[in-house]
């Protein structure tokens, strides 16, 4: 998980929106009455200038965001750790990587977040030449579609997967103290499930990086890390092996800035 560290340390344009989701930082994009644009940033609550550019990128990924709870099944919400497991587990993957001998480079996991669409950490995908996708004992062809490198997040399509997409929750939504669960392929061992809570959000800006107890090691990086409901809240993508319980996941809204996600 040595990439991973390095990310821990390191149209509607005419409508004014007033959703509170959050992206990036900033809600409730409109603009002022000499049209330039403006939104409120979560850190001051007041509104603040913005680009052009990112003007359009918020309401471009809000529609995602908006659109993306009709991507998952409608099952009834978990009320304790057994329905969680049961839900949960139909949109976790195991990925394979090989590298241009054949020969295995590497194991991971991934989370199902639409149609044939698999999200894990591209440092499970590093030294890959091609990666398999297994679902309930079968094996699967991938193709990488998108990447945000910086971010150690790559999108996978998977032809044929029939596992459901898992449901999404929004990063505002954490809380420090709240009950959490770990669910991925610890050294190959599939849908491996574990509890623990959010011990810390890192970082300045917004989203953040999710610090969390529930356990994980090689092998969970690309997995879920849920919330008590049961909704993705987080990637797993590493562990601090000097220290105990320090596990760090990546905050969900990072999706949405997938090209493939937000329309772009």
């Amino acid at each position: 998980m040595k990439f991973a560290a390095r990310v821990l340390v390191g149209l509607l344009l005419s409508a004014p929106c007033v959703a509170n989701t959050v992206i990036d930082g900033y809600k409730s994009c409109t603009r002022t009455d000499d049209g330039r644009p403006v939104c409120i940033s979560v850190a001051t609550d007041k509104y603040h200038f913005v680009s052009e550019a990112f003007f359009a990128s918020y309401f471009e990924r809000l529609r995602a965001v908006e659109t993306r709870s009709t991507s998952a099944p409608a099952y009834p919400s978990p009320t304790n750790p057994e329905q969680i497991f049961a839900q949960a587990s139909r949109s976790i993957v195991t990925i394979v990587a090989v590298d241009g001998a054949g020969e295995f480079s590497g194991l991971g996991s991934g989370v199902v977040i639409g149609n044939a669409l698999v999200v894990t950490n591209c440092h499970v995908l590093e030294q890959a030449h091609a990666a398999a996708v297994v679902f309930e004992d079968q094996g699967f062809e991938s193709k990488l579609v998108d990447s945000q490198i910086d971010r150690d997040l790559c999108l996978l399509h998977v032809a044929g997967l029939g596992a459901s997409p898992i449901r999404i929750d929004a990063s505002e939504n954490v809380r420090v103290g709240q009950k959490v669960y770990a669910l991925g392929a610890p050294h190959g061992l599939q849908l491996t499930f574990s509890e623990g809570m959010v011990s810390s959000l890192r970082g300045s800006g917004f989203p953040q990086i999710i610090q969390t107890t529930a356990p994980i090691s090689p092998g969970s990086s690309g997995g879920a890390l849920l919330s008590s409901a049961g909704e993705l809240i987080g990637i797993t993508t590493m562990q601090y092996t000097e220290g105990q319980n320090l596990n760090f996941a990546i905050p969900v809204d990072w999706l949405w800035s997938f090209r493939t996600l937000s329309g772009r």
